[in-house]
């Protein structure tokens, strides 16, 4: 398992190139727990962020 556990990592590291790896990226979980507590209907399900890259 990889944690990316500092901003910086998500820039250096393509999370879509890495097989087989569970990928944490703390990054966007943050970002998701931002926009439900500001307005919960603005969250998009998890699949969604796979389809659109």
């Amino acid at each position: 398992m990889i944690v990316l556990a500092c901003t910086e990592l998500q820039l250096a590291i393509d999370i879509n190139q890495i097989d087989d790896i569970p990928v944490i990226d703390t990054s966007y979980i943050l970002a998701r727990a931002l926009v439900r507590e500001a307005d919960k209907k603005k969250l998009c399900k998890l699949q969604d962020r796979s389809e659109k890259g």
